[in-house]
Order: C-alpha cells, then structure tokens, then sequence
C-alpha cells in the first residue's frame, strides 16, 4: 500500500528543483478553490434533493385528496344502487365471492 504523506517543508523542499514556488502556490491555491467548489456542489445538490423531496410530497397529498374524493363518490354510487337493486346487490356479491373462491384454490 503507498504511504502518503502531507506537503510540509520538507516535501516543498523535495519538490523545489521540479516544481516553482509560483506553480506550487498556485496548485495549493487551485486545491483550497477546488475544496470550496465541492462543499458548495454538495449544498446545492443535497438543497435540490430536498426540494423535490418537498415538491413530490405535495404532488402525492394531492393525488391521494383526489383519490379520497373519487372513492367518497363511487361508494355513493355503489350504495345508491345497492338500495335501489338490493336482490341483484347480493347476487353480484355471492357470484363475486364465489369466482374469489375458485381462483383462491387453485
């Protein structure tokens, strides 16, 4: 495994004959911009993850108020013509649950 070890005098002073003072301020300087850049990527990345998480939790409590209010009018649909065919009702319910019947054993 390599070692690595941090930039202190001594390693300047290894890397002096290849590397300038003004390139090796430069590269210290392009690092600490760099650093700033990728804390500043991941904030907006985690405050764009959070507002669609936000934005899809309205879109579904709108989807699922819709739902509620379509299921509230077919029950009323339903029980509207269960008074109105109570017989037929009950006969539609036993074929119903005797086909449930059937395709649960098989």
């Amino acid at each position: 495994m390599a070692k690595h070890t941090a930039f202190n005098g001594d390693t300047e002073n290894k890397f002096q004959g290849f590397v300038s003072e003004d390139d090796f301020a430069a590269l210290k300087n392009d690092m600490s911009t760099l650093q700033a850049d990728l804390k500043t990527l991941l904030s907006d990345v985690s405050g764009i993850a959070k507002s669609g998480s936000e934005r899809s939790l309205d879109e579904g409590k709108k989807v699922a108020e819709k739902a509620k209010l379509k299921f509230s009018e077919t029950r009323g649909d339903v029980e509207n013509k269960i008074r109105e065919k109570p017989l037929s009702s009950v006969g539609i319910a036993l074929g119903v649950g005797a086909m449930i019947a059937l395709l649960a054993r098989r």
